[in-house]
């Protein structure tokens, strides 16, 4: 009995592959969330995060796990600061929450109760790096340092470049096309 649901299983995960590299142009190798006691579980390299959203999409993921290797305290003092003191990404999170917010409307509303709109540089940039923080953690190949340097106003810049200059082993593949929508969070 259980044979032939991994079949299916494996069979529906070949063809949702398909689509999306088809659709969206990106193919990511990373483990599904699965449902649980209402919400989501989610794996990446030896973390689990339990109790995430039942709606939230993958980009929240992502965001999730960028906001958590930063840190609470992190977060919590460079709230404290002036807006024009603010470390970069922290600015970028408070332009991400003014996109969203800005994108509710009827148009970006997608069937499945989910939203999808084009970002702004500020979401592309927070993206971007998210995928590169949560790439590492699930190679198991993000170092303090280079955690400590993204906290660091002055150095954040060169860590980015490091991040993205580190090998890891993902199986992603992806396509450049700037007028991709795409399903950044739920309502």
């Amino acid at each position: 009995m259980a044979v032939p649901k991994l079949q299916e299983a494996a069979a529906h995960h070949g063809v949702e592959s398909a689509r999306l590299r088809e659709s969206y142009g990106v193919y990511i190798n990373y483990v599904r969330p699965v449902d649980w006691r209402g919400g989501k579980v989610w794996a990446i390299g030896s973390r689990v995060y339990p109790g995430r959203p039942p709606n939230e999409t993958f980009h929240e993921f992502l965001l999730h796990v960028l906001r958590g290797t930063l840190g609470e305290d992190w977060r919590a003092a460079q709230a404290e600061l002036p807006d024009q003191e603010q470390h970069f990404v922290m600015k970028c999170f408070d332009e991400y929450a003014k996109w969203t917010r800005a994108s509710r409307r009827p148009d970006n509303q997608q069937s499945d109760g989910k939203w999808a709109a084009s970002p702004n540089g500020w979401v592309q940039y927070l993206l971007s790096l998210a995928w590169d923080v949560a790439s590492l953690v699930h190679a198991s190949n993000l170092p303090d340092h280079l955690v400590d340097r993204l906290r660091d106003p002055i150095a954040y810049q060169g860590a980015g470049t490091r991040l993205q200059s580190r090998p890891c082993s993902h199986g992603s593949t992806a396509r450049s096309d700037s007028s991709m929508r795409m399903s950044n969070y739920a309502a």
